[in-house]
């Protein structure tokens, strides 16, 4: 076609006036004339120019979106290789180091992370221990709904989309328990919890694997320098700008995050200019206290295998001669010195008329030493910044004050670890899974059960529910008596219920007090799962008055 003809087809195909169908025939036929002309570009430059647009607009949104304050690290204290260091006395290693010589955080750590993990079940009702999903704003779901919730749960249990246990072992992923295991030791240990999103070429999440704290450090806000090597050929396509955080052993990069690869959530955010967005560890709280601690411990094992202050010594009193002490010498070192000679003792010789002997104690034996009230007050230091009783742990209270959890009930024990510290971990862990299923499924929310007092949640469901509904939640069988299925267990409803049931059986065929107009075959009335309901619903309406 001649430029004449193109700018004639572009006239009519925006002309409004002119017909439907030869508008469009103008259109089609001047993007033919178009195409032939327009240069043919491959998918790898497409794929540049994509990117090139994404910093443009990444660069705009900085300008547009950060705020002015807190332009951290300006003369690059705690910079080393481009990233951004740990603003801490001790690092991601010596805070691992410190836990695993101390037993008693191990302990908390343990704890908690048995805690966590007995909650890596789907929970059939919200009382019961577990976790739980739901459509954001939905009431009623529907059979889609629930076909999708069931699909999430089998997503969130093996940690992505990959429900085969071989073929999820193969691609080194864990399962939903073993993920929040290893998430809850090293959020506890080091405040750094990262997760590595694992993404199709779409972009969908497919999975999710821990990365391992003490390796992982943060980039600048604005990215790494302009011109940084990648450290790997798969961190080829990353821009240096687009680096979240990198991946270091021994002091050399081995792989680059991107911000949409990697999640760094911590517990305790610091306040501070010089936060990085790094955490505040427990540990590095109490560095003085578990040195304390160790002490203690020290000096007690010193006290067993090398003391060298005897345990008291003997006064002999007798006339004896040389030849008999130094016989009672060698029989006491070689039979009753004991292991490490722990017994044996200076003896003393006073030639008295009286023959006799007598043990003076020299030395303080460990187990009465004055360290059991400061070794008390050690632990309670670090439950306390853990937000956990010492007795979950084994360990006597350094409070006088009698605590709940000798209490016998399940309640009183859930509610004083949940207030404390337990509750505070699971919202952690609870808003970065529901990070993760962002990604998945917006609509679908993710929640722990299992933290409501059960008697608050019996008084509740009481007044709503019925023996049916009850007798389901248990697992039991419903169906034979069906008036009694229906019964409500509020006993203020239990009247209303009766006179309904009642008015019900007076506009029967037959009504009240006459027999039914036909019979069973064994001559029996035509209401006899009635009557036994009626009866056993009386039953129940005294107990529930009683």
């Amino acid at each position: 076609m001649s430029d004449r003809e193109i700018t004639e087809a572009t006239r009519v195909a925006r002309d409004p006036r002119a017909p439907q169908d030869e508008r469009y025939d103008a259109r089609a036929q001047t993007a033919r004339e178009v195409a032939r002309s327009a240069p043919r570009l491959e998918a790898q430059t497409l794929i540049k120019a994509a990117t090139f647009l994404h910093r443009i607009n990444l660069q705009v949104a900085r300008g547009q979106g950060w705020p002015k304050s807190g332009d951290t690290d300006p003369y690059g204290i705690f910079r080393y290789s481009s990233y951004l260091q740990r603003p801490a006395p001790l690092g991601f290693h010596q805070l691992r180091a410190l836990v695993q010589n101390d037993p008693v955080l191990y302990a908390i750590i343990l704890t908690r992370t048995r805690q966590v993990s007995r909650l890596a079940r789907p929970a059939r009702y919200d009382h019961e221990p577990g976790f739980h999903l739901r459509l954001r704003g939905a009431v009623e779901l529907t059979g889609a709904d629930e076909k999708r919730l069931e699909w999430l749960e089998r997503f969130i249990l093996n940690s992505g989309a990959e429900f085969d246990p071989i073929r999820r072992e193969a691609l080194r992923r864990d399962d939903f328990i073993t993920w929040l295991k290893k998430a809850v030791m090293d959020s506890l240990t080091m405040d750094a919890m990262p997760v590595e999103l694992i993404r199709t070429p779409s972009g969908r999440v497919h999975g999710w694997v821990h990365v391992d704290g003490a390796t992982v450090y943060l980039a600048p806000p604005e990215g790494l320098p302009p011109g940084t090597p990648p450290p790997s050929p798969e961190d080829e396509e990353i821009a240096p700008e687009e680096v979240k955080a990198v991946e270091s052993q021994d002091g050399r990069v081995t792989h680059w995050f991107r911000r949409d690869q990697l999640l760094y959530r911590v517990r305790n955010p610091r306040p501070d200019l010089w936060g990085q967005g790094y955490g505040i560890a427990e540990p590095e709280l109490m560095i003085r206290i578990i040195t304390g601690f160790l002490n203690v411990i020290t000096f007690n094992l010193k006290s067993y295998e090398e003391n060298h202050i005897p345990k008291g010594f003997l006064t002999l009193s007798g006339d004896f001669r040389e030849e008999d002490i130094e016989e009672f010498k060698s029989e006491w070192a070689a039979y009753v010195a004991g292991v490490s000679n722990a017994w044996r003792l200076p003896v003393l010789i006073s030639r008295d008329r009286e023959a006799g002997a007598q043990f003076t104690p020299t030395g303080v034996n460990p187990s009465e030493m004055h360290f059991v009230k400061w070794t008390s007050f050690l632990v309670a230091i670090q439950c306390a910044l853990y937000g956990i009783d010492p007795e979950e742990i084994g360990f006597e209270s350094f409070s006088s004050r009698t605590s709940s959890l000798n209490d016998a009930s399940i309640e009183s024990k859930l509610t004083s670890s949940r207030d404390k510290g337990l509750y505070p971990l699971l919202q952690h862990l609870e808003a970065t899974i529901n990070t993760i299923l962002t990604a998945v499924d917006p609509a679908v929310e993710f929640y722990w059960t299992g933290f409501h007092d059960p008697r608050e949640a019996w008084e509740r469901d009481r007044l709503a529910l019925t023996y049916g509904e009850l007798r389901q939640r248990l697992g039991l069988p419903t169906g034979r008596y069906p008036v009694l299925d229906d019964a409500p267990l509020n006993p203020s409803l239990l009247s209303v219920y009766l006179q309904a049931l009642g008015q019900g059986k007076k506009d029967a065929p037959g009504g009240e007090g006459e027999k039914p107009e036909t019979e069973t075959a064994s001559g029996e009335e035509k209401w006899p799962d009635e009557e036994e309901g009626l009866e056993a619903l009386y039953q129940l309406a005294q107990a529930l008055k009683g």
